[in-house]
């Protein structure tokens, strides 16, 4: 019987004892590819790269500086104009009555002018200054929330990424694992000491194991694109994909602390209420527009002519003129009153649009706020739940190893081990996340943030926890024993 289980399972196309070992070389070599510097690339350069190259934010800064230049426009309106005026012409007469001697007389005149106009009291151009340069406010807060939103796009990217390589890293060492597991279980059976379920259970987990690797490959590889999407161009992601050893620190977990932060950081909130601004000054510009105008004016005109039809004479002469000119307006039919009208509408809809923003706003803290505090806590959790994990593990290994346990009870407690692992990896992924998505919302994130994220995937760092955490070779106690009962018969 024993001998027909054993043809049975030699005849199977798997993995044995001396391909086992390649298998464990492959997953060391590429844990230690994982583990090799990343040119110094991080976040902070990204973000460069990102801010360099993002369609989005070109646009914004465009916008910006359109509207820095219709703010000049405005403050021109205000200031003194000069114009310098010329024409020359040339006038041939015949009198067809006869009496002029003589009948036919030619001239020229020439004149030269130049003039200057000083605004006075001007009060809708004064108000359209005062209301262009809010307006260029409102768009500079407008291109700090589209840079704050791809930080956030790019941060978010980044953490996916890393996600899916620490599930890498974990499914690699679970399959090295599988696979010692496998080949012991091959062993146990040579030896007969263990039944052909052990085995046929041993090879279900590493093929689930290969297939789950695989998976998780091509997951990478998606989000390794959408990060050079966002960035803009390759990318070579530091550290071993290991997840963070701490969470972020949320101090006193205040969340009005943090809604009042975002009342006033927000470049969103800031936006809208620049937008107000503009809109209230635009009521008031309109209500400008019945003022009466007053203007200064200084001219000088030089007249050179030759003789005319009245004067055989040739005339010249120069007129310095100045002046004040008033105008009152008076009624222009309806359409002021219904300039005042539209702009205390647009007034209300941007009252609507602020309220709107801060709830947004609010809305966006709260949630990441609470998500940021669960992934914390279920960062914690997982923790403790990780080093129950592993004494089960060495538990179920050392009942394996008096027989009173069975491979697929190890195999078990093995695969809770490494799906912890992974929980934990994703669940302190998911806090780091949601920590920068609540700064981001309030106002907060910069520049010491991304340095702080760059920190905690430092490749020296990464390199030292994943030969930490490679996996040994498992049950050596027990392989030396098999191969000295073998020995013995």
């Amino acid at each position: 019987m024993e001998s027909k289980g054993c043809h049975s399972l030699r005849g199977r196309n798997v993995p044995r004892r001396g391909r086992a070992a390649p298998v464990v070389v492959l997953g060391a070599a590429l844990a230690a590819a994982l583990a090799l510097p990343a040119a110094a690339q991080g976040l902070r350069q990204w973000q460069d790269a990102a801010v360099a190259s993002d369609p989005a934010l070109a646009g914004a800064e465009a916008q910006q500086r359109a509207g820095a230049e219709r703010a000049e426009q405005a403050a021109a309106a205000l200031r003194p104009s000069v114009s310098l005026g010329a024409s020359a012409s040339r006038t041939d007469y015949h009198d067809l009555t006869g009496l002029s001697q003589p009948p036919d007389r030619d001239f020229s005149t020439r004149q030269y002018a130049l003039s200057l106009n000083q605004p006075l009291y001007r009060p809708v151009p004064w108000q359209a200054l005062q209301q262009s340069r809010v307006a260029v406010d409102a768009l500079e807060a407008q291109r700090d929330a589209v840079h704050a939103d791809l930080l956030q796009r790019l941060v978010g990217a980044f953490f996916e990424l890393q996600a899916v390589r620490s599930d890498l890293v974990q499914l690699r060492g679970q399959r090295q694992a599988t696979a010692e597991q496998l080949a012991l279980a091959r062993r146990s059976f040579d030896a007969g000491t263990v039944s052909i379920v052990d085995v046929r259970d041993a090879e279900a987990k590493f093929d689930a194991v290969t297939a789950q690797e695989a998976a998780a490959e091509m997951e990478r590889q998606a989000k390794e694109a959408a990060l050079e999407q966002v960035v803009g161009q390759r990318v070579q992601v530091p550290g071993a994909g290991l997840p963070p050893a701490e969470a972020p620190d949320l101090g006193e977990a205040d969340l009005a602390r943090w809604l009042d932060l975002a009342e006033s950081g927000s470049p969103v909130v800031r936006q809208a209420r620049l937008a107000l601004a503009v809109a209230q000054l635009e009521v008031r510009k309109m209500q400008a527009g019945s003022l009466p105008t007053l203007d200064f004016s200084l001219s000088q005109q030089s007249v050179r002519a030759g003789a005319t039809t009245v004067s055989a004479l040739p005339q010249s002469g120069r007129f310095v003129q100045a002046g004040l000119n008033l105008n009152v307006p008076l009624y222009a039919g309806g359409g002021l009153d219904a300039r005042v009208r539209e702009a205390v509408a647009q007034e209300d809809k941007a009252t609507a649009d602020l309220e709107a923003a801060r709830r947004q706003v609010g809305g966006a803290v709260r949630q990441a706020f609470y998500a940021a505090l669960g992934a914390i806590a279920q960062f914690r959790g997982l923790q403790a739940a990780e080093r129950s994990a592993e004494t089960a593990l060495a538990a179920n290994r050392r009942g394996y190893e008096v027989g009173v346990r069975i491979g697929a009870d190890v195999l078990a407690a093995q695969s809770q081990l490494y799906q912890t692992r992974r929980d934990k990896a994703r669940a302190g992924y998911e806090a780091w996340a949601q920590f920068f998505r609540l700064k981001t919302a309030a106002g907060a994130a910069g520049e010491e943030d991304l340095a702080r994220i760059d920190g905690l995937f430092a490749p020296a760092a990464s390199g030292v926890a994943l030969a930490a955490a490679a996996p040994a070779p498992a049950y050596p106690g027990l392989i030396r024993r098999l191969r000295l009962t073998q020995s013995a018969r």
